[in-house]
């Protein structure tokens, strides 16, 4: 902040002097401090534009030229116009808050964050124009977007984790897109694997499992890993037969992929199908929850017993 305040003080004084420069005042003085203002303007580490009253553009200095934000094209034009041209230009966005703005853009093959600060510049006789900042802080932006990607995924397997799956959920059920249909798979006999091969191909299955699920779901479709040894799946516009015959599917595909150790893998599967708005989230993954382990305990009995 104190770092803004010096910045805004010594923009005020460039201001004065630009404005200076506007009313063609020829003295040695003020043409040595027009001078002064073309450095210290141009060499500012942050991208600068100068607004009249109406919000046109009047200048730039040398950084924001650098970003392709061109005088010769933007001038005289109603900055939210010539800020439109440019996002389209650099295939950009705007998030608002309440209280900030921020620009989303592509540059040199990278994404860029910029925050917009505006503070209003004295004109004399003229009353107020503004002054433009626009901060480069795409450091900050991409440290917390890798911080909200760790936090929604599972390090192992590289899949969302259940706060980021309950989050889809959330959306579906908001989103009124009926039905869609929740799907439990719970990785069998994984403490066995664990305990026999070591926690190395346990890991190692837990990632085939993941990798399986996530090549196998449609593209508006979510795989999680929400538990030690079990995974969800949200299939949106799936009815429960749709799933069940997907949950086949990954059944009989997991089989195909033996282990290092040579153990293959198998999975227990339940799935709910969710139909309105009486319904909840919660209550799908209980009701897959208990279809899961009724087939768990279907799939350990001998083979003699089983339905």
């Amino acid at each position: 902040m104190k770092d803004l305040l010096v910045l805004l003080a010594l923009l005020g004084l460039l201001c004065a002097l630009w404005f200076a420069h506007r009313a063609h005042i020829r003295t040695v003085s003020s043409l040595a401090a027009l001078a002064a203002r073309n450095v210290m303007f141009d060499l500012l580490p942050q991208a600068v534009v100068l607004l009249d009253q109406q919000r046109r553009v009047l200048d730039c200095n040398g950084m924001a030229q650098a970003m392709a934000f061109s005088l010769q094209v933007y001038k005289n034009q109603p900055f939210e116009l010539a800020l439109t041209a440019w996002l389209d230009l650099n295939d950009g966005g705007m998030i608002e808050t309440e209280h900030e703005r921020f620009l989303l853009a592509f540059r040199d093959g990278r994404k860029r964050c910029y925050q917009i600060v505006e503070q209003p510049m004295a004109m004399g006789d003229a009353g107020y124009g503004r002054v433009i900042i626009i901060h480069d802080v795409s450091a900050m932006h991409h440290m917390l977007e890798a911080v909200r990607e760790e936090a929604n995924h599972d390090p192992l397997t590289g899949l969302p984790n259940r706060r980021a799956f309950e989050a889809r959920g959330g959306e579906l059920m908001l989103s009124l897109m009926w039905p869609f249909t929740v799907v439990l798979a719970d990785l069998d006999l994984l403490k066995h694997i664990n305990d026999t091969w070591g926690h190395a191909v346990g890991d190692e299955a837990l990632c085939r499992v993941a990798a399986l699920l996530e090549k196998r779901v449609p593209p508006s479709a979510m795989a999680a890993r929400i538990g030690g040894d079990e995974f969800a799946v949200l299939l949106p516009t799936t009815t429960a037969q749709q799933a069940h015959t997907w949950a086949n599917e990954i059944r009989e595909a997991i089989k195909k992929e033996p282990l290092s150790a040579g153990h293959s893998i198998a999975l227990s599967i339940g799935f709910a199908e969710v139909t309105g708005p009486e319904q909840s989230l919660q209550g799908a993954l209980a009701q897959a929850d208990q279809q899961l382990y009724a087939q768990k305990a279907e799939n350990h009995k001998p083979a003699a017993l089983r339905a």
